[in-house]
């Protein structure tokens, strides 16, 4: 009994003691209320006024200037500045999310703001400051930045912001200029004329607004050297180069028309390119350096600087007739398909009629059908693509037309719901090797491979649902 008594009273003072060191640690992390969010007082209606904007960096000091609504360089040189950037530097800019706000104190003299590290100074259109950011020491204990926000008629303000988002605010000219190589969002009336030394080979292309609604159609049509559709995947390949790909490093700021160090003063590719709101055509060049063929220089008619490209862009600029030509046959919609006749000399007479949204077999039997089977068929041969399109012009059109009719190994029609004939198919011998594929709507000849002819059934009873 005396030693259970010991035992009990020598655990008073320990429990005791744990009590204390509780109060004095306060409450646990569970206990702890959330820390309220720290507002920033720059909002984007401040923002919006300002019209220039001041960056001082490693030395470097760049001025942007607002002219209505789009932006440029003014110092140290004078160049366009990448809207897109732009835009999302004013929108951090005002969505600064500082960790923490400081009280003015002693300890700000070793804050950083007698060297600072970078400084962002908005004005209004009268040269009237808007606002003045300035950013100091890098705090090592919570690796934030030490910043000042100074707003008119208002007392410097002092925070704690993030590492990397202090980091995004003081850009370099670099980092904000216009790097693309024709970056116009406006293809409206588009009207391109591209040029090649080596090998030798140029064509011209337009391209409309939009597709037509519930077609098949490329939205760019061919010029030279011969007419029809071009490749929706290729041509849009060169647009998307032009307007998308960056510049790896600027060589000059103004070659003064001495283009010759860059193979540019006979460039082995020259782009033309002209849409609605231009009076006149602009010329993109493009040049290799002898000495240097792994390097690819670039320069527009418009601007004085030469820029330098990998030569992993290179393919960018290779092309031939094969490639920028569309290579489909057909036009319509296959979901628009209402009624399919095949005439195969190899199987014999097939008809095909939608009944409720499924086809079912009129001809040579009325029979249901394996529904995926003659799914899968119709797909193959209403978006049929050729290996090689073949140049055509209305008399040579109408003499292959004529031989197809008479030499067919498989013709076909497609029809739509009120009975209108969509497009017909003839496949028929070019020679021992060469199967040509003619539509006759479409007015399109293409080299088609055999195995094509794989996606016939090999029999009537192959589509029929037993």
């Amino acid at each position: 009994m005396k030693r259970q008594t010991r035992l009990i009273l020598g655990f008073v003072p320990i429990l005791g003691m744990a009590g204390v060191a509780a109060f004095l640690l306060g409450p646990t992390e569970s206990e702890e209320k959330p820390v309220a969010a720290v507002k920033w007082p720059l909002g984007e209606s401040s923002i919006k006024a300002v019209d220039q904007i001041e960056i001082q960096k490693s030395q470097q000091r760049v001025v942007l200037q607002r002219k209505e609504t789009l932006w440029r360089v003014a110092q140290p040189i004078n160049t366009d500045v990448n809207a897109e950037k732009m835009e999302s530097y004013l929108l951090q800019l005002s969505q600064i999310s500082p960790q923490k706000q400081l009280a003015a104190s002693q300890k700000q003299k070793e804050w950083g703001f007698e060297k600072p590290t970078a400084s962002v100074v908005g004005n209004s259109a009268q040269g009237e400051p808007l606002f003045a950011l300035t950013f100091g020491a890098l705090n090592t204990f919570d690796q934030t930045v030490f910043t000042a926000l100074q707003l008119p008629n208002m007392a410097i303000a002092y925070y704690s912001l993030p590492r990397l988002m202090a980091y995004r605010l003081g850009l370099t000219l670099d980092e904000l200029r216009e790097k693309r190589i024709w970056p116009v969002s406006d293809m409206q009336g588009l009207h391109v004329q591209f040029e090649s030394k080596k090998p030798p080979f140029s064509f011209i292309f337009t391209k409309s607004a939009s597709s037509a609604q519930g077609r098949r159609v490329s939205p760019y049509r061919l010029l030279a050297p011969i007419e029809g559709m071009g490749d929706e995947m290729r041509l849009g390949q060169l647009l998307r180069f032009l307007g998308q790909v960056e510049i790896d490093r600027i060589e000059t700021e103004n070659h003064q028309d001495k283009l010759a160090p860059w193979g540019l003063q006979k460039p082995a590719w020259k782009i033309k390119v002209q849409n609605g709101s231009m009076n006149l055509p602009l010329t993109i060049s493009f040049g290799q350096r002898p000495q240097n063929p792994n390097d690819l220089y670039v320069t527009r008619g418009d601007v004085p600087w030469v820029g330098r490209l990998s030569i992993e862009h290179l393919s960018a600029l290779n092309y031939n007739l094969e490639q920028i030509t569309d290579k489909r046959l057909f036009t319509f919609e296959v979901k628009k398909v209402s009624r399919w006749e095949i005439f195969s000399k190899s199987v014999g007479r097939i008809i095909l009629e939608k009944d409720k949204g499924e086809f079912t077999m009129l001809a040579p039997q009325p029979a249901l059908v394996k529904k995926d089977a003659v799914h899968r068929s119709l797909l193959a041969f209403a978006r049929m693509e050729g290996s090689q399109l073949v140049p055509t012009k209305p008399e040579s059109f109408a003499k292959e037309l004529q031989k197809a009719q008479k030499e067919w190994e498989v013709k076909m029609t497609f029809w739509d719901r009120h009975q209108k004939e969509m497009d017909a198919l003839y496949l028929y011998p070019k020679s021992a090797d060469v199967l040509y594929g003619i539509a006759v709507k479409s007015k399109r000849i293409l080299v088609i491979p055999r195995r094509q002819l794989n996606n016939l059934p090999a029999n009537i009873e192959a589509w029929i649902e037993l």
